[in-house]
């Protein structure tokens, strides 16, 4: 699980590489992970990392691991000024427009 980086609705993620021993020679691929040091979004996560690894005599053996990202980064609001203002001589109300407030989030 990884925080968002700021100002933005994902992350760059950087894990350790994945290997694989043998008692012969393997090699590890890519069986449909993003990759490492890659940037994730928070929206489609989580993300799941999957590698397989092939020996010389063609066995293999797979690992995944998931990746989520997650929005820390609060909403900001900002709300007109406090209104003040009088009713008309003889009435009990007074129609008041005001600006509707202005919202910005990362994601």
């Amino acid at each position: 699980v990884r925080r968002n980086d700021v100002g933005t609705c994902a992350a760059r993620v950087v894990y350790n590489r994945t290997i694989c021993s043998d008692n012969c020679a393997c090699v590890v691929a890519s069986a449909g992970a993003q990759g490492n040091n890659t940037v994730f979004g928070v929206v489609g996560g989580p993300w799941t990392e999957a590698y397989v690894a092939t020996d010389t005599s063609g066995l293999t053996a797979t690992c995944s691991f998931t990746v989520t990202v997650v929005d820390e980064e609060l909403p900001v609001i900002q709300c007109p000024t406090n209104i003040v203002d009088n009713n008309a001589p003889g009435y009990c109300s007074r129609n008041v427009s005001f600006p509707a407030p202005t919202i910005d989030d990362n994601c």
